[in-house]
């Protein structure tokens, strides 16, 4: 009865063990680092122009915008479809803005090496931008 017992404990405490190692890999962000040459606005917030690292987790539909120059953190939420763009643009980070009147919003996030990026949830703002026909790019410092 003994050994029936701790083989079922070794059992359970392996497959917890799998479920431990597994979590943290559904939760990997990939990261980047811009400098964004002119003010943006994000979820109806407008940040100044500056440098910033942005990490996004896909499986959780999240990107975190972090400013290099006063620590200030803003989450956004992404959308679950994606936008693909041409795979020979894939060597390279992007960050996608939308012009809305005198002011850009941002829109998309391509990490480097993925054809599919992430479009953030829109915001009144965002919609705006989608509608017009103006778009910059902001390319990617370094992973």
């Amino acid at each position: 009865m003994m050994n029936l017992f701790s083989g079922k404990t070794a059992v359970a405490a392996f497959g917890a063990a799998l479920l431990m190692m597994a979590a943290p890999a559904g939760a990997q962000t990939s990261n980047m680092r811009v400098s964004i040459p002119f003010g943006f606005v994000v979820e109806n917030q407008t940040l100044p122009a500056g440098h910033y690292r942005v990490d996004v987790d896909s499986s959780r539909h999240m990107c975190r915008l972090t400013s290099s120059e006063d620590g200030s953190v803003r989450f956004l939420r992404l959308q679950a479809v994606t936008t693909r763009r041409p795979q020979r643009e894939m060597d390279r980070a992007v960050l996608r803005f939308g012009k809305s009147g005198d002011q850009y919003v941002l829109q998309t996030v391509w990490q480097r090496g993925a054809v599919e990026g992430n479009s953030l949830v829109p915001s009144r703002r965002h919609l705006e931008a989608t509608s017009a026909d103006s778009v910059r790019d902001v390319t990617s410092g370094g992973n």
